[in-house]
């Protein structure tokens, strides 16, 4: 492993050798090697041709044999417009001293229409150029464009004169997703000053790595040049870093309110309800949202306020959070068990509201079982008569049900056609339903069992001990009859106690005759 670690480190430490002395050999093309001060004008008779001078270097400047092509670029204006349109273009009017002799290039029209330029390999480390025709309209412009550089015009962009920073000065931009700006506008936030005037205007863009990613978020470079009357250009890089700092969106129903033991609602049933959108992550469903708070799960058969809180971020970390309120009511009545009439005879005793209420349940879907809650209002005589009571019952969360019952007295006196009070015991009825009871009745009384009706049957809410009755009323001749079948109470089976009971009094008897014969 350590062998492998150290092949892989010299790997490396060669590759970056090799990239050094390839750099080594390059030249920025944007260094002027010509320096003004090294520059002269003399005067210059050229036969056929007017005002003309040269232009020449005063000493030599180095260049480097290894590199390729030099490049020497010259303005148009040094030119009048109308010569280069003369018919004999045959003519040098650049001379380079390479120090072992002059060597001449003619000048070509640069790509861009405003510049002329040479091109040549080195044939020395050190060339001087002695001669460059110009013209005295061209002197006006001096200082003006004239370059010498390492590269071909394929290289050139822009004059730089020999004091121009060419080491970029570096800036950082902030720039918010949600408000890009493009790098033009940037230089609205830039200035710059040459000595006592503002040049502000005159900042171009030379590179621009951040209008083709402005999309995605990230770090790119703009590269600012600004320059002078006389071509001094200093750098600027400003490194863009796209930020995202609005957090995402959560939308949805932010409340609910749910009946406690009817409605059911859950954490996920409460989360598929919301939505989510992110300026910048299109990718967020409400799948990334995460449970922050929750106060309603635990309590969800409890009656009150709860929430529910989720937070949801985005790649850049921007959170948002959401709360759901949560209300658990309970608005359900209780339900009342028990008839809705209750039948006596005026002959019978009177019974009391807390006997009625033995008749009668009550529950609630919260708090279960609630009879013992039920309250009646109102009273009755015992007198004939269909009297009207009110029975009401409340929960914990003071829901109330009510309705109205009635008891019903009916004179105990028979009339012509009322019969007298049959008896049945609890067994036998127990086995009977309404159907069969009327049938029973039928018999008794002989009278169509459709015309019999069963009122109340007090076996069904009393205990099967204690003796109940049986109301009803039949039609006959017509004329509304009532009457009621008494209901024996169940009773034990005393038999086995009376045959024991009865063979120990037996045994006694025997042993005392037993006794009496042997003693006398």
């Amino acid at each position: 492993m350590k062998k492998t670690f150290s092949v892989l480190l010299l790997s490396v430490i060669l590759l970056l050798q090799g990239v050094l002395i390839s750099a080594e050999g390059l030249e920025n093309p944007k260094r002027n090697l010509i320096d003004l001060t090294n520059l002269v004008v003399k005067d210059y008779q050229t036969e056929g041709l007017e005002n003309t001078r040269k232009l020449e270097m005063v000493n030599p400047v180095n260049v480097s044999e290894s590199q390729e092509w030099y490049t020497f670029i010259i303005g148009r204006e040094f030119f009048t417009d109308d010569y280069f349109q003369a018919p004999n273009q045959t003519l040098d009017y650049l001379y380079i001293d390479w120090g072992a002799g002059i060597d001449s290039y003619k000048l070509l029209l640069a790509p861009d229409g405003n510049h002329f330029y040479a091109f040549f390999g080195p044939e020395s480390n050190s060339l001087r150029i002695d001669h460059v025709m110009i013209f005295d309209k061209g002197l006006e412009f001096m200082p003006a464009s004239i370059m010498l550089y390492a590269g071909k015009i394929e290289d050139f962009t822009k004059i730089y004169s020999s004091k121009s920073n060419l080491t970029p000065e570096v800036g950082y931009y902030l720039m918010d997703y949600d408000h890009i700006k493009n790098p033009t506008e940037i230089i609205a936030e830039l200035s710059v000053n040459d000595e006592t005037s503002d040049v502000s205007n005159n900042i171009i863009i030379t590179e621009d790595d951040f209008t083709p990613n402005k999309s995605s978020l990230g770090e790119y470079v703009v590269r600012y040049e600004v320059y002078d009357s006389v071509f001094n250009t200093s750098i600027f890089d400003v490194y863009v870093k796209l930020v995202d700092i609005t957090a995402p969106i959560i939308k949805g129903t932010n409340n609910h309110t749910i009946e406690l033991g009817i409605d059911t609602l859950t954490i996920e049933d409460i989360k598929a309800l919301l939505s989510v959108s992110d300026n910048y992550d299109n990718y967020l469903s409400n799948s990334d949202l995460v449970l922050l708070e929750d106060t309603f799960s635990e309590n969800l058969f409890q009656v009150g306020t709860y929430k529910v809180v989720y937070e949801l971020s985005d790649s850049s970390f921007n959170k948002s959070t959401y709360q759901v309120d949560i209300e658990v009511v309970d608005t359900t009545s209780p339900v009342i068990d028990g008839p809705l009439e209750v039948f006596r005879y005026t002959t019978d005793s009177f019974i009391t509201l807390e006997e009625i209420k033995s008749y009668f349940s009550a529950y609630d879907i919260v708090d279960g079982d609630v009879s013992s809650a039920i309250v009646f209002e109102g009273e009755y005589l015992n007198l004939p008569g269909r009297y009207p009571l009110k029975i009401s019952v409340n929960d914990s969360s003071n829901n109330i049900e009510s309705k109205t019952i009635y008891v019903n007295v009916v004179d105990g006196i028979p009339p012509e056609f009322t019969t007298s009070e049959m008896i049945i015991s609890f067994e036998e009825l127990n086995l009977m339903d309404d159907e069969a009871i009327k049938t029973w009745l039928s018999n008794k009384l002989m009278v169509n069992a459709e015309a019999i009706e069963i009122l109340l049957n007090e076996s069904k809410y009393t205990e099967e001990t204690k003796s109940s009755f049986v109301y009803y009323s039949f039609e006959k001749d017509n004329q509304l009859n009532y009457g009621r079948i008494i209901v024996k109470a169940k009773t034990s089976n005393i038999l086995p106690a009376i045959i024991g009971i009865s063979v120990i009094i037996l045994n006694i008897g025997f042993i005392l005759i037993y006794y009496k014969k042997h003693k006398f």
